[in-house]
């Protein structure tokens, strides 16, 4: 029996444990196994609804097993597909107003000499020359990337990249921010065509239906 190696446990698995993805060159399967799917799944309704209303004992455990777990596969390198376990990675050091403002003001300039320069991206880079201005992909609408006809496979390649390069830590939970944005894309994707009516760009693509 053909095996996958899940992206986000690091386990080998036997193929039936992944879902199964169409587009118009056939059938193929997720990057994270079934058992990743359903905790991120987890996670992510229990991380909302903890900002509303307490958490039960039960509830309270598991959110924090899945915490210590995902915690782990953070630590070995692995890409974790929870949205919200990315954002509260992100948030997890705080700074300063004067900090927050001085990160502005750098963007800022930093913005206002690519737009004089004329160097502004305006098509897909490639993973070598990729800007590392992280404001293009923050900014960056699910409807621009469409246009540009990005694939998510391409974004995931850009961020590992990006992530791989990282000058700081800070600049590596946000680039995992993006990460998780590059998900919410695919499915948005998803919810825009069906397989059947997928689009030449996305020929040979992996999307969830």
């Amino acid at each position: 029996m053909q095996n996958k190696i899940c992206t986000q446990c690091g386990r080998q698995l036997p193929i039936s444990q992944f879902k199964k993805v169409y587009n118009k060159t056939g059938t193929s399967y997720r990057s994270i196994c079934h058992q990743c799917a359903y905790n991120n799944n987890k996670f992510n309704v229990l991380s909302k609804e903890r900002k509303v209303r307490p958490l039960s004992d039960k509830e309270s455990t598991t959110y924090d097993m899945l915490l210590q777990l995902f915690d782990v596969y953070y630590e070995m390198g692995n890409t974790i597909g929870s949205g919200e376990y990315n954002a509260l990675r992100n948030n997890k050091k705080m700074v300063t107003l004067e900090e927050q403002l001085a990160q502005a003001q750098a963007l800022l300039s930093t913005k206002r000499e690519a737009k004089s320069n004329d160097a502004y991206i305006t098509e897909a880079p490639s993973v070598a020359t990729v800007d590392k201005d992280l404001s293009f992909w923050f900014d960056s609408t699910f409807d621009d990337w469409s246009d540009k006809q990005y694939k998510p496979s391409y974004l995931r390649a850009i961020f590992t990249s990006l992530k791989k390069g990282a000058p700081t830590d800070e600049y590596k939970k946000a680039v995992e921010v993006l990460f998780s944005k590059a998900w919410d894309y695919e499915e948005y994707l998803a919810n825009k065509y069906s397989s059947a009516d997928l689009p030449d760009w996305l020929e040979g693509e992996e999307l969830i239906v």
